[in-house]
């Protein structure tokens, strides 16, 4: 694809409502306390275990695995969620990670959070409006009404099991909490781990050019965890931010099936009725 091609205008918006619901965020929520986030052993064991994902392509056709996309949403379970927590337990100091996995952490909202929080709902209701560009809703006519309904809450568990609940834990509970403990300000944390969230995308870049994925992946995907972290930054409330996550992959699963169900139809029609032979 040449880079011509790429779709500047999305980037555009798409980095105007992260940013600007970002910033909202920081002012509207409390400020995060620094006494509990991971230790330095166990900021060590997450650094490291960030490079995991750029020497595993991650490319494990699901024909190869029984069950296909479960496992590999537990083989993603456990390299995000049960390997760290292993490790801590091996290698950190006795109840840490009582004080990171503990549901008094990430099971409640932190107080004062809501405002935040609701904005960040708001900045994530926009950008899937967006995103939809009226092509889910012509999709949706073309099917039943329990098939669309069946539609949306299938690929809503999905991305909750599989992108929210994981890569939340990973890149908001244990990385960015660590990074914002050891960086001079909070911010910098956020921005960072937000940018490894977008470049770990690349493994994923699919047909497109390297120039067209890597655009996107920090024009898009790291403005969409900056948002994303910011949330985490004010309220500190996994099941909250994981559902964020999840409605932003399935609204662009959505997003993408339309397109490509759109797409045969007109090829449908362009090729006009087959004929019949006598």
């Amino acid at each position: 694809m040449r880079p011509s091609a790429y779709p500047w205008s999305r980037a555009v918006w798409t980095s105007a409502i992260a940013l600007a619901t970002a910033a909202g965020s920081l002012m509207l929520g409390p400020q995060p306390d620094a006494g509990e986030v991971p230790g330095a052993v166990t900021g060590a064991m997450v650094i490291s275990l960030a490079t995991l994902p750029l020497l595993v392509k991650g490319r494990i056709p699901e024909r190869w695995l029984p069950g296909g996309r479960l496992w590999i949403t537990a083989a993603k379970w456990s390299r995000l969620i049960l390997l760290p927590l292993l490790l801590m337990a091996l290698m950190a100091p006795p109840g840490t990670v009582r004080d990171v996995a503990g549901v008094h952490r990430w099971l409640l909202p932190s107080p004062g959070a809501w405002p935040s929080l609701g904005l960040t709902a708001l900045g994530v209701g926009l950008w899937c409006l967006m995103q939809w560009r009226f092509r889910p809703p012509r999709l949706f006519r073309m099917l039943g009404r329990s098939r669309r309904v069946s539609l949306v809450l299938t690929e809503s568990a999905q991305h909750i099991l599989h992108n929210g609940v994981p890569e939340e834990f990973y890149y908001r509970l244990l990385l960015q909490s660590w990074l914002v403990q050891h960086l001079p300000w909070p911010l910098l944390g956020v921005l960072a781990s937000a940018l490894l969230f977008g470049l770990v995308h690349l493994l994923w870049a699919g047909p497109r050019s390297r120039l067209h994925a890597l655009l996107d992946a920090v024009l898009v995907q790291a403005p969409l965890g900056l948002m994303l972290g910011c949330a985490w930054l004010s309220s500190t409330w996994l099941p909250g931010v994981a559902a964020l996550h999840a409605a932003i992959d399935t609204v662009v699963t959505l997003d993408q099936g339309a397109a490509q169900a759109l797409a045969r139809r007109a090829r449908r029609k362009a090729q006009g009725p087959k004929e019949v032979r006598v």
